[in-house]
């Protein structure tokens, strides 16, 4: 039966499809919930891959991609749990793999050794794929029965579609046709395992190719060392410490903006570090991988924050700025993730008083530069609270900023003072402020790594800014 409308109706069925297009069959309840879980296995496989290769990738734009691409997975994959969960009573099978030749294909992904490799796979196979079933769901569901499933996807096609344009444009300026002709036979075991699994969504006819595992027939191991492209010569040393410089009262406003610039810029080491918490930590539910990549991809936001300002000024950040990633690399090093967390959680909180950010935007302010000011106004506010308790944080002091005891940062006569004894405040001798253990970590300070990664850390002191 067809309804048409009159001149004098509004449209009907609330604008989302016609009476035709209501009165179709659609997809039953099985098969939809079954395409959403390979939807939601792919967009969960995809986010680890970009959440891994965050540290290791030299190319600073590509770091700050696969920080939003993260974002963008998690998001999706969140909101098709909550899909799935409507449809299904527990337990809901969300962890289970759909299909082994799925699996064989992001794991050969995961494990890529190129950036070539892994941006074709990606971009040229994995999120075009993705595309194309989510547009086939759309036409073969039911738009009115099915429509909390049909919003989820159309959402999710609106950033697919902005990730495989952006990774496009990267395939043009970075893979050349050498590179794409000496990946064709890893590409062609990509091709052959998807259409084995019958396609990403699982509507084709498998078919049966042989497939042999090639960058992952070992096993696969995290790398969380940070690396730099050539913008960054001196990632070791640190020339000055911006902390300092900021809450020093003899510098103007203008001059304090062009260290907060190079503060925001610094914070690329935040999503190298905060992706080895993620890659490092498993077991947890969803959420905890869903709002640590939220924080991730703000941290990443803040570094471009930093760029925008310099580019604002006409400054040439790559040849004036020198940008370190020593604390990152310490930490990653160094540290387990429950300890890398507690880092990230004392630093959060010390940032949330009057000496924190709103110092920050007052001095933003004062310099009328409104890139200044894009930190300061905009992301939610977080508490990153650590994987668990105990981490020797002292709890009933207002947490300082990490800084290391050097010549060139000491600071005000107000200080704490880091010890390897428990975690409790008490009185220090030296200054009358409380002493409280923390993992050993340095953000500021023009000090080099000298020592061993082995050997035991020095001990710090600590003071509020």
């Amino acid at each position: 039966m067809t309804s048409k409308r009159t001149a004098d109706k509004p449209p009907p069925l609330a604008g989302i499809c016609t009476f035709d297009e209501a009165q179709r069959p659609g997809l039953s309840v099985d098969e939809c919930v079954c395409r959403l879980k390979r939807y939601h296995y792919s967009l969960k496989r995809l986010h680890r891959v970009f959440n891994d290769r965050i540290p290791s990738e030299p190319v600073y734009e590509l770091k700050m991609a696969f920080s939003l691409h993260s974002h963008y997975c998690a998001e999706h994959v969140t909101a098709l749990r909550q899909r799935i969960g409507e449809m299904r009573e527990p337990p809901l099978g969300l962890e289970a793999v759909p299909d082994e030749h799925l699996e064989i294909l992001f794991d050969e992904i995961l494990a890529a050794p190129t950036t070539a490799e892994l941006l074709l796979g990606v971009y040229d196979i994995i999120l075009p794929s993705l595309r194309d079933s989510l547009q086939h769901h759309l036409t073969e569901t039911n738009p009115l029965a099915d429509h909390p499933s049909v919003r989820v996807i159309r959402f999710a096609l609106l950033e697919i579609d902005e990730m495989i344009a952006l990774g496009q444009a990267t395939l043009d300026a970075l893979v050349d046709t050498a590179q794409r002709e000496a990946a064709e036979g890893w590409l062609g075991l990509l091709r052959h395992s998807l259409a084995n699994a019958g396609t990403l969504d699982g509507t084709a006819e498998p078919t049966q190719h042989a497939i042999k595992r090639q960058h992952s027939a070992n096993p696969y191991r995290y790398d969380g060392t940070p690396r730099r492209d050539e913008r960054f010569p001196d990632p070791y040393n640190m020339g000055v410490n911006a902390e300092v410089f900021l809450y020093d009262e003899q510098f103007p406003p203008d001059a304090k903006t062009l260290m907060m610039f190079y503060k925001r810029l610094r914070e690329i080491d935040v999503p190298e570090m905060m992706s080895s918490i993620i890659a490092e930590t498993p077991g947890k539910p969803w959420s905890y991988y869903r709002d640590m990549t939220r924080q991730l991809w703000d941290e990443a936001r803040h570094a471009m924050m930093g760029e925008v300002g310099f580019i604002n000024l006409g400054i040439d950040w790559p040849a004036k700025v020198m940008v370190n990633h020593t604390w990152s690399l310490a930490l990653n090093a160094q540290l387990t993730p429950m300890e890398r967390h507690a880092v990230l959680y004392f630093i959060e909180q010390g940032l949330m008083h009057k000496t924190g950010k709103r110092f920050e935007w007052e001095v933003a302010l004062q310099s009328s530069n409104p890139p200044a000011c894009f930190r300061i106004t905009t992301g939610p506010t977080r508490y990153s609270t650590p994987a668990s308790a105990g981490t020797g944080i002292c709890p009933d002091s207002t947490p300082p900023r990490l800084r290391s005891n050097t010549a060139t940062n000491a600071g005000p006569a107000s200080s704490w003072t880091g010890t390897n004894t428990a975690g409790r405040a008490k009185p220090s001798t030296a200054t009358g402020g409380p002493t409280c253990t923390a993992p050993p970590a340095n953000r500021g300070g023009s000090s080099r790594i000298p020592r061993s990664f082995n050997s035991a850390p020095p001990t710090r002191r600590f003071v509020p800014i």
